[in-house]
């Protein structure tokens, strides 16, 4: 049976016909015009800054002038030494100074995008906001306008979810000692065995799949409340070890011992059925009498950042390899770490929640960047910008000062006090 000729393409065949047909094609594309500059039509409001950061000169030479002794300082002495400093106690760390070691290494391991999506929190205004320096009510500072990631590794997001649910959760405790005062209250642990080479998610999953399972038992639900807070560490022997802590309260006519004996052996079958295995520790049901309470729930709202720092036992999250960072950071998006229910129920706890009345807090407003000058600063001046502004070792009067120093230096385009209205 004869073969069915092809018709032709209209072009010569071989590496003559493509080179014809990529030039005909090349000559009717039409050419993309050239990119408009940022703004044409408004003055840059700091051209004496941008004079110094043209793309064509070294990095090095296009750092505006920045005080040496002031947090944020790249040079000597300065936050350079954040990789070789990840021993100093939390409280001498401003959380900028973390990022920027975590970043470091995250780019120095190969893990580049991970490292820009840490970098980006905080670094962008919202649309039409001017940044504002506003004072917590706890002690601190935060800025308010920029675009934050919320995530709950992130040491710019954290420290500050987990201050505003230990007020919440504090205030909260009042109410249930009140209202419960004869309530059994237990700080329970679920784990399970864990060795190098599983991946966080896998741990994560069964989990929270044997938490969700227990809480829809009958048994279960004769609890008043709970709250839950996850945590993972990583070690070069076992891995990764995500654990989950809960503040479980009982009424105070339940058996608890027996109700402790059953919870054993459900965890223990379920874990099994989902692909992993645990042996119950006396550890991991500890009573918590009610004059402790207030230390359990600190614990737990410090999270990640309050075990994993406060035990040189464990690594915090920026002592993490970098591929085991990137791998937990990568994979619990959308990932719940923190949840309250019954008599511990809480509004606006989420990280979400959180995120969005940040915006509307009400605290004095110590100094301002205008949104305009914000949007001209160069990444790196408004990281340095950042580290001063959470910086926790500095009182108010100690930043208020600095800044202006910083105002100087910049050349007078920071501002001191509310911003000026419209």
């Amino acid at each position: 049976m004869a073969r069915a000729k092809k018709e032709p393409s209209g072009f010569p065949r071989g590496l003559v016909g493509f080179c014809w047909s990529f030039a005909l094609t090349r000559e009717a594309t039409p050419t993309a015009p050239p990119r408009p500059a940022r703004n044409p039509e408004r003055a840059d409001p700091i051209p004496h800054l941008n004079a110094n950061t043209a793309p064509g000169r070294p990095r090095e030479e296009r750092r505006p002038a920045w005080p040496a002794d002031l947090p944020g300082s790249r040079l000597e002495g300065g936050l350079d030494n954040a990789r070789n400093n990840v021993g100093a106690p939390p409280s001498r760390k401003p959380s900028m100074e973390v990022r920027r070691g975590v970043v470091g290494r995250l780019r120095d391991a190969g893990q580049e995008e991970t490292a820009n999506e840490l970098r980006r929190c905080c670094l962008y205004p919202i649309p039409g906001t001017d940044i504002q320096i506003r004072k917590g009510e706890g002690g601190g500072r935060h800025a308010t306008g920029l675009q934050h990631c919320g995530r709950h590794l992130c040491p710019i997001c954290h420290p500050y979810h987990q201050s505003v649910r230990r007020k919440k959760i504090e205030a909260r405790s009042v109410k249930v000692l009140e209202e419960h005062p004869n309530a059994q209250h237990f700080l329970l642990t679920f784990t399970a065995r864990h060795h190098a080479g599983v991946r966080w998610i896998e741990l994560r999953k069964a989990l929270h799949a044997v938490a969700r399972s227990l809480q829809q038992t009958r048994r279960w639900r004769i609890t008043i409340g709970h709250v839950r807070s996850d945590e993972t560490t990583w070690t070069t022997k076992n891995g990764h070890h995500y654990h989950q802590h809960w503040l479980v309260t009982l009424p105070g006519g339940v058996d608890a011992h027996e109700w402790l004996t059953w919870l054993q052996d459900y965890f223990e079958t379920r874990l099994r059925q989902h692909g992993r295995t645990a042996e119950w520790k006396d550890g991991w049901a500890r009573p918590v009498p009610s004059a402790e309470l207030g230390n359990v729930l600190r614990y737990q709202t410090g999270g990640i950042g309050w075990e994993l720092t406060g035990s040189a036992s464990k690594a915090a999250p920026w002592d993490l390899p970098p591929r085991a960072f990137a791998e937990v950071w990568e994979t619990s998006k959308g990932c719940r770490w923190w949840s309250t229910a019954g008599c511990w129920r809480l509004s606006g706890d989420t990280d979400e929640e959180i995120e969005a009345e940040r915006e509307r807090q009400p605290g004095e407003v110590l100094a301002y960047v205008p949104a305009v000058v914000w949007t001209y600063l160069s990444r790196d001046t408004r990281e340095d910008i950042h580290a001063l502004i959470y910086d926790r070792s500095l009182d108010d009067a100690a930043f208020l000062a600095l800044w202006r120093r910083a105002n100087e230096t910049l050349g007078g385009v920071l501002g001191v006090g509310p911003p000026p209205t419209a």
